[in-house]
This record gives C-alpha cells, structure tokens and sequence, in this order.
C-alpha cells in the first residue's frame, strides 16, 4: 500500500471509532421501559408502506418516518406499585406485566389496569401531544 492510502485507512478508522464511542451518541430519557403500542406500531408500518410506494413519485418531497418517540406517552401510576402483579390492557390489547409508560396514537383511548384479587381499574382517556396523559389506579 501506498503512504496516502495508508493515512486514507487511519483516518477512515479514526473516523469510525469516534462515531460508535459512547460518550458521543445522544442520551435518551430511558426510552427501555416504554411500551410502543399495536396502534403506534400500525401507523408507522403504514406510513412506511405508503413511502416506498410513492418513492418513484418525488424523491424530493418526501417527509422523515415518524418514530415512537414522536408519539405522546401515557404514564400510569399504579399504588401500591409491584411491577409483576398488575397488567394493562389499552384499546383491548393486553400488555406484559409490570409496564408504566406506553407510546400511543392522539385520541381516545380505553385503558383498564388489572391486579390479581383487586378490583380493575378503568379510565378513558383523550391522549394529546400537550399532555399530562397520566392514570392514577390505587388498588
């Protein structure tokens, strides 16, 4: 190899080891215990489906995908707080035990929080991007 490829190859290295150093990517707010609902899910799906469709159209005016956390988030609080006794159910699908914090669609949503032995809890709540969309259920 050549003096200038082999100063090509340090820098393409250098280069690539300071992107995937960890003290340079951006910090989420622990974004690892938000549930991404089935509706969030759907929506992306099918704005992604509809863009490859219309790739051919006019590359230029094609807006960025949304991601989850472009969503509004739902926090429900339960008391007293054991995160593997109490499961909750919003728009009818049932999500893992424990779960907090959902990513969900504007609008209206059915949430209901369930606890072994205890009555549920039942809530319909208009989901806005301004929020506070949050549940209290006390069992």
């Amino acid at each position: 190899m050549t003096r200038a490829a082999l100063e090509r190859l340090a820098a393409i290295v250098c280069f690539a080891a300071a992107i995937s150093a960890p003290g340079n990517r951006p910090v989420l707010a622990a974004e690892d215990d938000v549930v991404v609902t089935v509706e969030v899910t759907e929506h992306i799906r099918a704005l992604r489906f509809r863009r490859n469709q219309n790739l051919s159209i006019a590359l230029k005016d094609v807006a960025p995908l949304p991601h989850p956390q472009d969503f509004p988030m739902v926090v429900i609080e339960v008391e007293p707080a054991d995160p593997k006794d109490y499961v909750a159910t919003i728009n009818g699908t049932a999500y893992q035990a424990g779960a907090r914090r959902f990513r969900l669609s504007e609008g209206k949503a059915t949430i209901s929080v369930s606890r072994r032995g205890k009555d549920g809890c039942l809530a319909t709540l208009d989901v806005t991007a301004a929020g506070p969309n949050l549940i209290a259920c006390r069992f």
